[in-house]
């Protein structure tokens, strides 16, 4: 009987069989993107509900569990405080404007001394001050609790095996003291509390230091302790560098003044070797000291200015007169020549009132004509005797102004011969 289905019916393949060519086609490999069909399946949200309920005494079990246990080490928990000190460091240089690579150069300084003062903060020399200023070893806070066996147990396992493997081979081991292990072992503990941060990013100078502790008033007092006992730290420093930069000059000073005195000594030879003499020690000018000899010539050089001003005012006097004597001050002024003038005039007068009586042969006339010839003879001979002083006081001040003339020159040669002894003397 013919089937009623037109298709072709699947002939089962026998292992061994004979490949068609036409079944060869078709058991190649398909292209990308050709495959087998699977539909997706449908995320049944009543199911997963039905499986919650049919767990639902569990599921409330394990959330039971899990609120009272973070309960219990919740109330258990101790609170733990934090408290915060700002800090402001600031270099000990002045501060300048940045500009151009100057201001590079300074903002790197300023990042780089700023990690240097969180670095301090932070270091374990600054924290065992503080754990020694506070008597922390002593704080309950800090005491160690006690290891349990498991823990024993395992140290000393650790210890066997370290002891086995031969990790201290070559290395002997320095004996550990107690004291220091334990205030090591507090030191880290109290860094484990401690942060250190600078503010703005570094971009100032200010510094956030905080402590955490269960005790607020201890967290209080340790980051006021740190701040205080960095204070002290930065002050000891500045003094110890002071101290060196003091035995250093003072090492230096030392060894210059031993020079001086050593160069002194020499000076003091060279000048008593060659006589010369220092007025002043402090010296002018440039420093140099004032002789002797340059002290007379310049004494010499005022006394030849005055002498030879008044020589000249001599000899102007002298010259003047010689061609009107009645003209210089010394004739005008003697009061002999004067009186004797007062004396020529009234001769004169009763000379001329008898000559328009009398004759010159009479005896009166006579008599009057010889006291005029008198008295202008007193006067002439006054006159020169003014003008001899006067030029006697002109020729001693020519000869005076000769002398110290000649004293210069020579004083000239002396101070010429010291100042180049003195150049060797600024030499050595």
């Amino acid at each position: 009987m013919e089937n009623g289905n037109t298709g072709k019916q699947p002939v089962p393949w026998q292992e061994g069989a004979p490949v068609h060519p036409q079944d060869q086609a078709l058991a190649q490999p398909l292209p990308p993107g050709y495959g087998p069909y699977y539909e997706e399946e449908e995320i049944d949200l009543r199911e997963y509900l039905a499986v919650i309920l049919r767990r639902r005494w569990t599921v409330v079990a394990v959330l039971l569990l899990v609120v009272f246990t973070t309960a219990f080490f919740t109330f258990r928990m101790k609170p733990l405080y934090k408290a915060t000190a700002t800090l402001e460091i600031s270099p000990t240089q002045p501060q300048v404007v940045p500009f151009g690579d100057e201001g590079r150069v300074r903002v790197i300084e300023q990042a780089r001394y700023i990690q240097s003062q969180v670095e301090i903060l932070k270091s374990r020399t600054l924290a065992r001050r503080v754990v020694e200023a506070l008597d922390l070893e002593h704080n309950p806070e800090f005491q160690a609790k006690k290891k349990g066996y498991l823990s024993r147990l395992i140290g000393g396992v650790k210890g066997a095996v370290k002891s086995l493997l031969g990790g201290g081979k070559g290395a002997k081991s320095l004996p550990v003291n107690p004291r220091e292990a334990k205030m090591d072992s507090l030191v880290s503990a109290f860094l484990g509390r401690l942060k250190v941060s600078p503010l703005k990013g570094g971009k100032s100078y200010l510094m956030a230091v905080s402590f955490e502790a269960h005790d607020p008033k201890l967290a209080s007092k340790v980051v006021n302790t740190l701040v205080e006992e960095y204070i002290a730290f930065d002050l000891e420093k500045r003094v110890e560098a002071t101290k060196v930069g003091k035995q250093y000059l003072e090492k230096q000073i030392a060894r210059v003044q031993a020079r001086l005195e050593e160069a002194e000594e020499r000076l003091n030879r060279f000048a008593r070797e060659n006589d010369i003499v220092f007025l002043s020690q402090l010296g002018k000018g440039e420093g140099q000291g004032e002789d002797i000899a340059t002290t007379r010539l310049n004494e010499l050089t005022n006394e030849l200015i005055k002498a030879e001003a008044h020589r000249i005012k001599l000899e102007s006097l002298y010259r003047q007169s010689l061609k009107d004597p009645d003209s210089i001050p010394q004739v005008m002024n003697n009061p002999l020549v004067g009186n004797l003038k007062d004396r020529l005039a009234q001769l004169e007068t009763r000379y001329a009132n008898l000559s328009s009586t009398f004759t010159p042969e009479y005896p009166e006339m006579k008599r009057l004509g010889e006291e005029i010839a008198s008295v202008k003879s007193q006067i002439e001979r006054e006159k020169k005797r003014v003008i001899a002083s006067i030029k006697t006081d002109y020729l001693t001040a020519l000869k005076r102004e000769e002398m110290i003339r000649s004293a210069l020159e020579r004083q000239k040669k002396k101070t010429a011969e010291l100042r180049q002894k003195a150049i060797d003397y600024n030499i050595l």
